[in-house]
């Protein structure tokens, strides 16, 4: 018996002690990490190029006009149009006949900046704030009084001749 070899029993493949350690796969997640953040990497870039270059992907379309007369005085472009604002006031006065106030406030926010407006616009548009803020419907004293003062000084600079 002294010739007889004993191995140990084991469940492990026996492998050279020369050969290559197998590659580990690879997780899922990683793999779909790595493409998303590929895809991303290079979106960012084609969009810095893009804003570098200055290029629109979209053509310029050229603005369509109604009125076939171009303004003789450049201020003039700098104003509201004179039939959407009147029309738009017509509204704030209705809807503030009605008290609807909130419909007010939406005819009249486009025409907030006052510095785009003539002497007259001026002194309706804050006429209508006025009115609004009067004893007659929203009874706010201060600000009836700030838009009364408005409206006084927009007259002023009707009489005066202002634009």
């Amino acid at each position: 018996m002294d010739d007889e070899l004993i191995l140990p029993e084991s469940d492990a493949p026996i492998t050279p002690a020369n050969a290559p350690t197998p590659a580990k796969p690879r997780p899922r997640k990683t793999a779909i990490f790595v493409a998303l953040a590929a895809v991303v990497f290079v979106a960012l870039a084609i969009s810095l190029i893009i804003i570098i270059t200055g290029k629109s992907t979209t053509p310029e379309q050229p603005v369509n006009t109604t009125d076939d007369t171009p303004p003789t005085d450049d201020t003039e472009v700098f104003y509201y149009d004179q039939e959407e604002f009147t029309e738009a006031l017509d509204h704030a006065f209705s809807c503030l006949e009605d008290k609807n106030y909130s419909a007010v406030s939406f005819y009249l926010q486009p025409y907030s900046a006052t510095e785009r407006m003539t002497a007259v616009q001026k002194y309706r548009f804050y006429s209508v704030y006025a009115e609004m803020y009067s004893e007659a419907y929203l009874n706010n004293p201060e600000l009836a009084q700030k838009y009364s003062a408005l409206v006084s000084e927009a007259l002023k600079s009707m009489r005066e001749g202002e634009n």
